[in-house]
């Protein structure tokens, strides 16, 4: 019943839109001793990928020491995909940073080449979106074009708008985040996501946040969603089940799930 992608993509040996929903477990440290801690605990719990929320790290405003930390996460997490997120303090981000000191760390990221995917707000604009698309294509990096909605869920024609401009845009992956406000937000979510699954030919990232949108996060794979975020060692935003209890469930409806180290 799961609607697959038409154009699944490889990262890594993994395939991001394949026959079952990807799990991702987001890195939220403070220093980057902390950060290879959590690393470690999370490879533990054997995710399909990391993504590290730079906008967590408390030296994020040194350059040199953003890289070092990438570097030491990229040695540390091996041959597992790994997304690099700066995000914007209106989009959910854990502190305000601005946009030159984002945008900066974004291009050393890419530059890198040590992410596989990077996420960037669909707010950020064409032009800043078309300065990294190019330094991504360089060095082989992913884009993820995201948009969030943390009070309320528009409707299905504008999720699906958001989904489209990051296709339209040049983004790998579209992203959209929206928080219910009510049962039918949900279903909107949802419905959403089928409506750009069948127009759309690149993987699709959606869920409805906080504690009433869990259940998005756990059947969105069954409407197009094709990576779900769960709380591993911490989490990055509201409704992120913990991975353990999120695989089992995910079992019932995906039979290719993996299973979950327990600590």
């Amino acid at each position: 019943m799961r609607k697959e992608c038409a154009k699944p993509l490889a990262v890594r040996g993994l395939m991001i839109g394949g026959k079952r929903p990807l799990v991702c477990l987001p890195l939220v440290a403070a220093t980057e001793d902390d950060l290879v801690r959590a690393a470690r605990k999370c490879l533990a719990l054997m995710p399909d990928l990391l993504e590290w929320r730079v906008d967590w790290f408390a030296a994020f405003a040194d350059a040199r020491k953003v890289m070092a930390a990438l570097a030491r996460l990229r040695a540390e997490v091996d041959d597992l995909p790994l997304i690099f997120t700066c995000r914007d303090e209106k989009e959910g981000g854990a502190r305000p940073i601005t946009f030159d000191q984002r945008f900066s760390l974004m291009v050393s990221a890419l530059a890198s080449g040590m992410c596989d995917l990077l996420d960037v707000e669909l707010a950020a604009g064409e032009q800043t979106i078309a300065a990294l698309a190019a330094v991504a294509q360089a060095t082989s990096t992913r884009l993820i074009i995201s948009c969030h909605d943390f009070t309320a869920t528009p409707d299905a024609a504008t999720i699906v708008s958001w989904l489209r401009r990051a296709r339209d845009l040049g983004g790998d992956v579209a992203k959209a985040a929206v928080t219910p406000q009510q049962p039918e937000d949900i279903l909107t979510l949802l419905s959403a996501t089928c409506k750009a699954r069948q127009e759309l030919e690149i993987p699709l990232i959606t869920m409805a946040m906080g504690r009433d949108g869990r259940i998005s996060r756990l059947a969105g794979g069954l409407f197009g969603s094709d990576v779900t975020f769960a709380a591993g060692v911490g989490a990055s935003a509201p409704g992120q089940i913990r991975i353990g209890p999120l695989r089992e469930a995910m079992r019932l409806l995906y039979p290719q799930t993996r299973k979950t180290k327990t600590r």
